[in-house]
């Protein structure tokens, strides 16, 4: 499967931007195997792109990844504010596995950070890398209605989330 978006302006006039945008994603299965790979590009920014594929063995699937993301906003890590014409840049890697039993189903997935640093203007400046991971699990109660609890580590924060979904 493949899928294109063209945004001809943003209209992001509150940060003062007013890009187009591109976003390209493919999709591939065969068998127990699914490849994917996403683009997105704004012009006057670097492109991120990311890939990865899936693999399902009866009950357990396991997945892996590379992503590479160059015109993300940087946070300072003691403040959590975004700092003034700061471009952030990351890449790394992810690794992935889940289970599913009946009703329930329960996963893990980690991302290493293999480079990740920030510039303001010309000027280069690193950032500690991450190991960011997230534990969900989830309990069908019916063919559209589920209950999940979520825990992630990003960085130095800690989040959670319970709650109950319903697809329309």
């Amino acid at each position: 499967m493949l899928e294109a978006a063209y945004v001809p302006k943003d209209n992001d006039l509150l940060n003062g931007a007013n890009r187009s945008k591109v976003d390209l994603g493919a999709t591939y299965r065969t068998g127990p195997l699914t490849m994917g790979a996403a683009y997105n590009k704004a012009s006057d920014q670097k492109a991120n792109f990311a890939f990865g594929a899936k693999y399902q063995y009866q009950n357990l699937a396991f997945s892996g990844g590379y992503f590479q993301s160059r015109n993300g906003r940087y946070y300072d890590p003691s403040t959590l504010l975004s700092v003034a014409n700061a471009i952030f840049s990351s890449s790394g890697i992810t690794l992935g596995a889940k289970a599913t039993w009946n009703q329930f189903s329960a996963g893990i997935d980690i991302a290493r950070e293999t480079k990740a640093e920030y510039t303001i203007g010309n000027a280069r400046f690193g950032r500690k890398k991450y190991t960011n991971a997230t534990i969900n699990g989830t309990y069908a109660l019916s063919k559209r209605t589920q209950t999940y609890i979520n825990y992630m580590r990003e960085g130095t924060l800690n989040n959670y989330g319970i709650g109950v979904t319903h697809s329309f």
